[in-house]
């Protein structure tokens, strides 16, 4: 299951999220922007975060600036996201 969240507010009770058998729980962090205003949503986004409680990053082709390649991706973001869109 995935969540979208981009904003810690998005989600208060996060922690309260249970999962069940055979249920992927997911974060799909959404920010947008430079390189680092990304990083800084996914610092906010992985804060906390619920043991078991996988995350996801988002990257947008026309609103990023500039695009991480999906090398970039992979090597530059951490903990390695579990699943990434493109958008």
């Amino acid at each position: 299951m995935i969540l979208h969240q981009f904003q810690a507010r998005m989600i208060p009770d996060r922690q309260d999220v249970e999962a069940r058998d055979g249920l992927v729980l997911m974060v799909h962090a959404d920010g947008n922007g430079s390189a680092e205003q990304k990083q800084g949503t996914w610092r906010s986004l992985k804060k906390d975060l619920p043991s078991g409680m996988r995350l996801g990053w988002k990257n947008f082709i026309d609103e990023d600036s500039p695009t991480f390649t999906p090398e970039q991706t992979m090597t530059e973001v951490s903990p390695q996201p579990w699943f990434v869109s493109y958008q």
